[in-house]
């Protein structure tokens, strides 16, 4: 017959649970992974019907402004005036964009 310690028992228990731990842990990544894979696609998805939206949006914009300069110009194109430069420069931004972490804030 089998004698087993104490301490041995212990030690098959607690191997039993991490073991069952990270059965349970492996489990759940494989369902997150599927759900992010499945909320990417629809993501991947919305993303070129937008695009495509986009596009047209684009397309009928470019003809919106072509009419409009066709008729500031009486027709003539050619006579239609341009977007020039400001005559004064632009004011420059006073702050930075990015401000660095400050490493004795840590």
């Amino acid at each position: 017959m089998f004698r087993f310690t104490i301490r041995e028992l212990i030690l098959l228990t607690v191997i039993v649970a991490m073991g069952t731990a990270w059965w349970v842990d492996r489990q759940a990544m494989s369902r997150d992974r599927a759900a992010l894979q499945e909320e990417r696609a629809a993501l991947t998805k919305e993303k070129f019907a937008i695009r495509a939206k986009l596009g047209a949006m684009d397309a009928e914009f470019i003809r919106v402004m072509k009419d409009l300069v066709s008729r500031q110009s009486g027709g003539n194109t050619r006579r239609a005036r341009t977007i020039t430069e400001p005559t004064e420069p632009l004011p420059r931004l006073i702050e930075p964009l990015y401000y660095p972490p400050d490493p004795n804030s840590l």
